[in-house]
């Protein structure tokens, strides 16, 4: 009747802006073309294991 179950938290950050885009942005020039002007991070957690408790 109860099963162990296992879990994971992903995250997706927002997408924020590239070094290179800060720079150029800085120094008043167009961005690179050859890189997009954003980039946007992943990650998840090591497994989140449960066990429910016998009733």
């Amino acid at each position: 009747m109860w099963e162990r179950e296992v879990y994971y938290v992903w995250v997706l950050e927002i997408p924020t802006p590239r070094w290179s885009t800060y720079d150029a942005v800085k120094l008043g020039v167009a961005p690179p073309k050859e890189v997009p002007a954003t980039i946007q991070k992943r990650a998840w957690s090591s497994p989140i294991w449960y066990t429910p408790k016998a009733e």
